[in-house]
């Protein structure tokens, strides 16, 4: 198993970090992953009404997409189901793009690479990008196993590498607030991070 040294990041409260939101929340996705999970269990409205305690027209707002539920109403809700709060508010995230593309954009800048040919460049830039967002997925992730399990990957051996990663934050050495350090150093500096994981 590879060896990733992450606690060698400073602690939280003597580094203050931001992390851009490179994340966003979207409704539609949760009432459509709340209808799929309902539908898969055989469930009506009124039932999972009755179970959850939720009224049947809020759950049919918010499949429809119309209504952002409260906090309360979902945890009832996933309950009610059976299944884990945070994998399906994980369904309803979506990446936002852009704070990697450019990160990875200025970093090339910097760096000069003379030994590549543009294509190959380019090549390495998309790389990059998708070993980022998934990266950042598995940072944020509350079952990073079932994450990386989901994820494609171009070869056998970057899957390996990114189970044996999940794996690893699946051992709990690695805290909610080094996650959010990781996090904020792969937003500013992706090629590094990657490289050093």
């Amino acid at each position: 198993m590879q060896v990733f040294n992450l606690n060698s990041y400073s602690s939280p409260l003597t580094l203050r970090v931001r992390v851009k939101s490179d994340i966003r929340f979207n409704p539609k996705l949760l009432g459509k992953a709340l209808k799929e999970m309902r539908d898969f269990l055989r469930l009506s409205l009124r039932e999972l009404a009755r179970h959850s305690g939720v009224s049947h027209s809020q759950i049919l707002r918010i499949e429809s997409g119309e209504f952002d539920c409260f906090t309360s109403s979902f945890v009832r809700l996933c309950g009610a189901m059976g299944i884990r709060f945070g994998d399906l508010i994980e369904r309803c995230v979506t990446p936002e793009y852009d704070v990697y593309k450019n990160a990875i954009e200025t970093q090339f800048k910097a760096s000069k690479i003379v030994d590549l040919d543009p294509h190959s460049i380019e090549a390495l830039k998309d790389l990059l990008f998708g070993a980022s967002i998934a990266v950042g997925c598995l940072l944020r992730a509350t079952w990073p196993m079932g994450v990386a399990r989901e994820l494609d990957y171009p070869t056998d051996a970057i899957r390996g590498k990114f189970i044996a990663f999940a794996t690893y934050l699946e051992t709990g050495q690695v805290d909610f607030s080094r996650r959010y350090i990781i996090l904020n150093e792969l937003q500013r500096n992706p090629k590094d991070i990657l490289q050093r994981f």
